[in-house]
């Protein structure tokens, strides 16, 4: 569930892992090579530059996290690597019903 008190700010994630599914990339953040050092020093500087496209970016990242749920990014991953959906029960989730 997302937290309305928390800031959300524009991300950089590596592409190394499973964050890249919380962001929109160059939209609400980046996804940096993991171990590229210099693209992720030039990201910074870029932001910190360019303080309209920092402006813009926080808010999309705060707008898209805001529609995210644990549920839905399940999903989504779920699909993502099988192909077809997969929904948590509310009832028991330790339990998967198949999407109607």
């Amino acid at each position: 569930m997302f937290c309305p008190f928390l800031p959300v700010h524009f991300q950089f994630v590596t592409d190394v892992g499973g964050p890249q599914g919380n962001l929109v990339q160059g939209k609400s953040g980046w996804i940096i090579s993991a171990y590229d050092l210099s693209a992720f020093v030039q990201a910074i500087r870029t932001l910190v530059s360019d303080k309209v496209r920092l402006k813009a970016m926080s808010r999309a990242a705060r707008s898209y996290m805001e529609k995210r749920s644990f549920e839905s990014s399940f999903d989504e991953s779920w699909q993502s690597q099988w192909g077809e959906s997969q929904k948590l029960s509310h009832d028991d989730p330790c339990t998967f019903a198949r999407a109607s």
